[in-house]
């Protein structure tokens, strides 16, 4: 949803990094959300899609916080492309802007002017991105750190709960055979799925359902950290490249 109403349609995910390079370079300066990286092998393994599209998911609503980007020129030809255009083209018929004219948007957009602050202003700007970068620095590797640890217990995680429930689930078939071809229809000779065990089947079945993996969300918010904290700091280059 825009100003413009709403919009919707099928973006692959070149489509979004294209649109990214495009909003970085027309906008230099400003932390635009990062996407995830482009992967050349297993770029179509379940997972790997999930998470893919949960991160650009962050990137739209994040984008968000940017009204100047989300009504500007890239994102609407991105989000509603001209007739006969690829978004691809559309995007790189919008070209290079000029220095001034970057400059000039920019003041307008951000409500800043420059001329307004003195030098010692300036300078106290100038030290607050310096202490950052430093913090980054710093924090960085911990960061990291936490993220491929999490990574593992993810995975582990994950197959703890898959086992679970293919345990639930053979030991069913299992006594499913059972019935048929030893017991005689007799289901007073089952475990599971005898009737005076009903629940036992059911804390079993209601606890393989009820699994959750913690590890997940907490794994996605310390890669979202370290994908905030290089959008910044990929800002402040851009900023000091100007």
């Amino acid at each position: 949803m825009d100003d413009q109403g709403e919009w919707d349609g099928l973006r692959r995910f070149n489509e979004f990094f294209l649109l990214f390079e495009c909003i970085s370079k027309r906008w230099p300066g400003v932390p635009i959300p990062s996407i995830p990286p482009k992967k050349a092998m297993g770029n179509k393994d379940l997972v790997f899609i999930q998470e893919r599209r949960f991160y650009l998911e962050q990137f739209m609503r994040k984008l968000v916080r940017f009204p100047f980007i989300i009504h500007g020129p890239e994102f609407q030809t991105f989000a509603r492309p001209q007739q006969g255009l690829t978004i691809e083209k559309g995007l790189n018929m919008l070209g290079k802007l000029p220095t001034q004219q970057i400059y000039e948007r920019m003041k307008e957009a951000l409500q800043v002017n420059d001329a307004m602050f003195d030098l010692t202003e300036k300078e106290q700007f100038v030290s607050r991105l310096t202490e950052y970068t430093f913090f980054v620095k710093k924090i960085e590797p911990y960061l990291k750190y936490l993220k491929n640890e999490l990574a593992q217990f993810l995975t582990t995680k994950q197959l703890t709960i898959n086992n679970y429930k293919n345990l639930a689930r053979m030991w069913n078939i299992y006594e499913e055979v059972n019935l048929t071809a030893y017991v005689d229809m007799s289901a007073q000779h089952l475990v599971l799925n005898n009737p005076e065990n009903k629940e036992i089947k059911e804390d079993l079945v209601r606890t393989s359902d009820l699994m959750k993996n913690p590890f997940v969300d907490v794994f996605h918010w310390t890669k979202g950290q370290i994908l905030d904290l290089q959008a910044i700091s990929f800002a402040i280059k851009q900023r000091n490249g100007v």
